[in-house]
């Protein structure tokens, strides 16, 4: 972690200049159409992450290796790692474990890990694809476009598909089910979508449990919307959601015991990653790993969950008396363990590239400067994007507030659902890259509604809207719309009657 004071100047002038590139991107494309702006954000997306990974050749470690190891293994019938106390402490991880069994039984990649990665460049291509079809259809065309600009410039999520774990696929599913719950609130979709919904977000739940809070967001959404207007499509999509949620990862879950005769138990209990976010670490900032409070706690009570339940809650009431009686020592706690998360600019995108080996002993050029002689200038880059992204998308919540439309809400939810979990419970700037990507749209509509104000931009140009290009007698212009509504031609070339015709 890098804590130190930025210039407000240079802040200031760092967003002019980023925004001043955006507002060059939008006068460069407002000449397409915009399904070809959006696919080129998608494309751009998936070559860049799938050349980053190529690139850089990196192997899994830590997390990431027991758990595609584990994988491995199972795909050859061997159980033992899934035996292990890996899986004992954390069976949520099983989904995600399924998920790489099932690409390499089908691939035959073995324990090379690099098809995974690539995987993950797939994996954000698809949760661009359907973020900016959120956005087409919440706010427009003109907020896609501004919103696939964005994603251009965000390189956070490029490094990170080297990253083999569930936050990609399960960001992809949640993604997809939200488009999905959308086009239900929209009145032009039936039974079919709400199944649809469910079973993304079913998996993303089963991939990655963080993703219960993208399910959270959902529920609170649909149910609103069936308080003030039942519907019976909206009804299933509720139930159909929470029991997709709990089948696919209690499915997932009997499928391995069953297959290799393993009692996983009940695990390592949430509550005790509370206790960790409101502790301090040892090693690292307020609130970031410390197994003192999970997998030393779990292991010194017989792996018990009840009684490594009762341990946490006394951990938990006793740092909340303190923070009570000790108000500036809680202010404080909060604002180190809030800046750690969101205020990194690169969410570990970077830090994960540097502390894993390769398989080659070269790697590519960019992976190589980013990782080495370029770190300091790349962070700088990604902390000016995050700056845009960020102020954005502040304006992008106050210009929804104005809307007052409860679809508009899901992605905002999302966020604040995440904001909220994460200040109380294990703090990682890594876990932020979800909620980081979730912003995006919302950081378009708010320069939608800025930008749109600038006369130059106010209009789309031909062929998105036909009526750009108008004809009157013998004149051929631009049509723009004046304030009082009306349509005016600003005559750009003369046709020269011909005496034959």
């Amino acid at each position: 972690m890098d804590f130190q004071s930025d210039s407000v100047v240079l802040n200031l002038v760092t967003l002019i200049l980023s925004a001043a590139v955006l507002f060059g991107w939008m006068l460069l494309t407002r000449h397409l159409q915009t399904r070809t702006v959006l696919l080129i954000a998608v494309l751009t997306a998936l070559i860049s992450g799938s050349w980053f990974v190529l690139s850089t050749q990196a192997y899994a470690s830590m997390d990431s290796q027991i758990v595609t190891h584990a994988a491995y293994l199972a795909s050859i019938g061997d159980g033992s790692a899934l035996a292990g106390a890996y899986f004992q402490h954390y069976p949520y991880q099983l989904g995600y474990t399924l998920l790489c069994e099932i690409i390499i039984r089908i691939f035959g990649i073995g324990e090379n890990v690099i098809l995974l990665e690539l995987f993950n460049a797939v994996c954000l291509a698809v949760t661009y694809y359907a973020l900016l079809q959120i956005c087409r259809q919440l706010w427009g065309d003109f907020a896609a476009r501004c919103c696939a600009g964005l994603m251009i410039l965000c390189s956070q999520p490029i490094l990170f598909c080297t990253f083999p774990y569930g936050n990609l696929p399960g960001l992809m599913f949640s993604a997809l089910a939200i488009r999905q719950m959308l086009l239900i609130s929209s009145g032009k979709a039936g039974w079919r979508h709400a199944v649809l919904t469910a079973l993304f977000i079913g998996l993303a739940v089963a991939i990655k449990s963080n993703y219960a809070i993208v399910l959270a967001a959902i529920l609170i959404v649909t149910v609103i919307r069936l308080i003030r207007k039942p519907q019976m499509v909206q009804a299933l999509c509720v139930l159909l959601c929470l029991f997709s949620a709990w089948g696919i990862t209690a499915g997932t879950r009997a499928q391995y015991e069953q297959r290799f005769d393993i009692e996983f138990g009940e695990g390592i209990p949430m509550i005790a990653w509370m206790a960790m976010g409101l502790s301090e670490s040892r090693y690292m900032p307020y609130g970031w790993y410390d197994g003192l409070y999970t997998t030393d706690s779990f292991a010194a009570s017989g792996m018990d969950p009840e009684a490594t339940e009762q341990k946490a809650l006394e951990v938990i009431r006793s740092r909340l008396e303190y923070m009570r009686t000790h108000p500036e020592y809680a202010t404080h706690f909060f604002s180190v363990k809030l800046r750690s998360e969101w205020n990194e600019p690169t969410y570990q995108s970077i830090w994960i590239n540097q502390v894993r080996g390769s398989y080659n002993d070269i790697r590519g050029p960019v992976s190589y400067w980013i990782c080495g002689p370029g770190e300091g200038i790349a962070k700088g880059y990604l902390n000016i994007v995050q700056q845009l992204v960020v102020v954005s998308a502040l304006l992008g919540c106050v210009y929804l507030l104005t809307r007052r439309r409860i679809e508009d809400t899901i992605l905002p939810v999302c966020v604040i659902g995440g904001f909220l979990y994460h200040a109380l419970f294990e703090a990682k700037s890594q876990y932020i890259m979800t909620y980081f990507i979730l912003l995006i749209p919302i950081a378009a509509a708010g320069l939608c509604w800025l930008l749109e104000k600038i006369p130059p931009l106010r209009q789309p140009a031909a062929p998105n809207n036909p009526a750009a290009w108008g004809r009157s007698g013998d004149r051929i212009g631009i049509v723009i719309s004046t304030k009082d509504g009306r349509s005016r031609l600003l005559p750009i070339l003369r046709l020269k009657q011909s005496k034959k015709c």
